[in-house]
């Protein structure tokens, strides 16, 4: 049974989590997800404030907001995405896959949706984490940075980010660990936009 908590982000918080990912305005969930080997491990979701001040943090500016769906079993939107480009980056210091593992095993255990990022400004070039686990973070941003006033936010579906997880480390995984970046087109009802996804740690 998946068991979630709203945390409060205090003093332990930031202290216990990479501070590059927490600035002290950022909503964080903790999912205690059964991982396939069998243990229990934390998913954190990130879900910024669209109108905390800003702040100098790069990688979850405050000013974006990342919103949360679900629909109904039956919905395609839950796949919102086309093929992707591959940029594999697996080195030495890239994430551990059995983290990775447990980012996509949250994905599948949970309610069917998607993700809409918004508030993408000057700081459009840098990711929006949406999801990690240990050492794993999967996130999205504008494929350029100049495409950030293009469209009202960035979408990616719960299929398309298990799937992007999947392929990333049956292709690209090296040595227990994994790490890829790539492009792909997304689509809601109402605008295609280019989606520059990554599955990256720090």
């Amino acid at each position: 049974m998946r068991v979630i908590n709203m945390l409060l982000i205090g003093a332990g918080l930031v202290a216990a989590l990479p501070a590059a990912n927490q600035p002290a305005t950022t909503d964080v969930i903790e999912h205690h997800v059964q991982h396939p080997n069998g243990t229990v491990v934390s998913v954190f979701e990130m879900r910024p404030r669209i109108s905390a001040p800003p702040t100098t943090t790069p990688v979850n500016n405050p000013r974006r907001a990342v919103n949360w769906f679900v629909m109904s079993k039956w919905d395609k939107k839950y796949g919102m995405c086309g093929a992707t480009t591959w940029d594999p980056k697996t080195g030495t210091r890239s994430p551990l896959i059995s983290d990775c593992v447990a980012v996509a095993a949250h994905v599948a255990d949970s309610a069917t949706g998607y993700y809409a990022v918004r508030g993408f400004g000057d700081d459009a070039g840098t990711f929006q984490g949406l999801l990690y686990s240990g050492s794993c973070y999967f996130g999205i941003r504008p494929k350029t940075a100049a495409d950030a006033g293009i469209t009202y936010a960035w979408y990616i579906g719960t299929q398309d980010i298990q799937d992007l997880i999947r392929d990333s480390i049956s292709q690209f995984g090296k040595k227990g660990r994994v790490s890829v970046e790539g492009d792909m087109s997304c689509k809601n009802d109402e605008s295609v936009m280019d989606v520059h996804w990554g599955i990256y740690g720090y």
